[in-house]
């Protein structure tokens, strides 16, 4: 079921209500469904169905008004601080359904790991798994066993997803993995999320940063602080200027992947690889 909302016609993907996403720039992109994901009170009345997923988890009077998590405050999930990149929420967008196929609507990477903030009692949406550690037969899930492997426990018959409970940024969110999607390629034979994903949106993937067989899709980079020429990357330039550090002729992605980063849920490990979309073709560009 898609919620109703009146997107603009330049918007990117349609995600699924309850949706966290993150982004390397801290406008909302003016497209009608991302709110800021910094703890704000909403009205119930414009806002109905996303309160019907989250109700007073996180604040509100539950009669006229409820509130959104808070993943940009002092402490919280956003790497950065203030004046940098910024966690958003998906007010209006694909109801979560068990039973409905949405992947021509949402156009998910295979292995491409979202946060969602719906609770334990809404269905997981079809082709997509809770990240709880879960064998799934080799047999069948080949592509997907291809790109995570045994990173996440396994062997050549059975393989895990990667097990994030308990390491989700606020309660009541959960993390999960698509295991029905487009396969990840760097060769751009699979582009077809490109026009539908803003430049500088940032996404995980359920992969070892250090695993340089494992390339980012077409389209992305990874998110290592790697410099870049701002001639070649005019629009991803323009969004993010010197923040993450550079020269002005040249500018940085941020650093998302390695170290203690509390974006990742892994933390110092070497799991997690965040993507960033550098794409100057087919990508949007937002506006604020």
């Amino acid at each position: 079921m898609l919620c109703p909302f009146s997107a603009r016609a330049d918007a990117g993907s349609i995600p699924f209500l309850g949706e966290i996403r993150l982004f390397a720039f801290d406008f909302a992109p003016n497209d009608g469904v991302w709110v800021p994901a910094d703890g704000q009170t909403l009205q119930i009345t414009q806002y109905d169905y996303l309160f019907g997923l989250i109700g007073t988890a996180y604040g509100g009077d539950g009669m006229n008004t409820f509130a959104v998590p808070n993943l940009n405050g002092a402490g919280s999930a956003n790497p950065w601080g203030a004046g940098k990149g910024r966690y958003f929420i998906a007010a209006y967008g694909v109801y979560p359904d068990s039973g409905t196929d949405t992947m021509a609507t949402i156009n998910p990477y295979l292995g491409e790991i979202r946060l969602f903030m719906f609770s334990p009692a809404t269905p997981v949406p079809k082709g997509w798994r809770v990240c709880n550690g879960d064998a799934l037969p080799v047999s069948g899930n080949a592509a997907l066993y291809s790109l995570l492997g045994t990173e996440y426990g396994g062997d050549t018959t059975n393989f895990a997803l990667p097990d994030l409970r308990g390491l989700e940024p606020v309660p009541g969110s959960r993390y999960c993995i698509c295991t029905q999607g487009y396969y990840p390629s760097s060769d751009g034979k699979n582009m077809y999320a490109l026009p539908t994903v803003y430049t500088g949106e940032i996404r995980l993937f359920a992969t070892s940063a250090s695993n340089t067989a494992c390339t980012p899709p077409a389209g992305w980079l990874r998110c290592d602080g790697q410099s870049l020429s701002a001639s070649a990357y005019p629009r991803l330039s323009s969004l993010m200027g010197t923040m993450y550090g550079g020269s002005g002729s040249t500018f940085n992605l941020p650093n998302l992947n390695g170290g203690t980063n509390p974006a990742n849920p892994w933390g110092g490990t070497d799991w997690g690889l965040y993507c960033i979309v550098a794409d100057e073709q087919y990508s949007i560009l937002p506006n604020p």
